[in-house]
């Protein structure tokens, strides 16, 4: 099988797969009690985190219209995923460009930016072990709608 051959195979294999489109679920499985509520946790955080930075840039303090929360620590430990500390607003190129691909100057911006003695307690909270139940979750879902709520909506 020569070089031309497998890629003629993988092009059609990227079409077939390619046939449903971005953003339309699969038919399958609905999805749980636990992956909605996280959704919705993350619905509530995003929204707290922007108003927060009161629609700009938390690093170059430019009007970021699209802006997203970009998480130092990944979005997959729940122990910080919510944590005010660990995420910020910033425009999508600064998110993708700096963000993840200058991870360095990325965690110095971040020691900077929360100070010394957050940083470290974020570490050490990320670095804690134990679960997240579906009810820990919910009274997350509740402290976090209750700050969201004493937000001001200029913030």
């Amino acid at each position: 099988m020569n070089q031309w051959n497998s890629t003629i195979r993988v092009s059609k294999s990227r079409l077939k797969r390619s046939a449903i489109k971005p953003g339309k679920r699969k038919p399958g499985k609905p999805k749980t009690e636990r992956q909605k509520l996280i959704e919705r946790l993350d619905d509530i955080f995003r929204e707290i985190i922007r108003k927060r930075a009161g629609g700009f840039s938390e690093k170059s303090h430019l009007s970021a219209s699209h802006g997203q929360v970009a998480h130092w620590i990944s979005r997959s430990n729940l122990r910080v995923r919510w944590d005010e500390d660990n995420a910020f607003f910033l425009g999508p190129g600064e998110h993708h460009w700096w963000a993840h691909k200058y991870p360095e100057k990325w965690r110095t911006w971040v020691r900077e930016h929360i100070g010394e003695e957050r940083f470290e307690n974020l570490l050490l909270k990320s670095r804690a072990r134990g679960t997240f139940t579906t009810s820990r979750l919910k009274m997350m879902a509740i402290y976090l709608e209750q700050q969201l709520s004493q937000q001001s909506p200029s913030e």
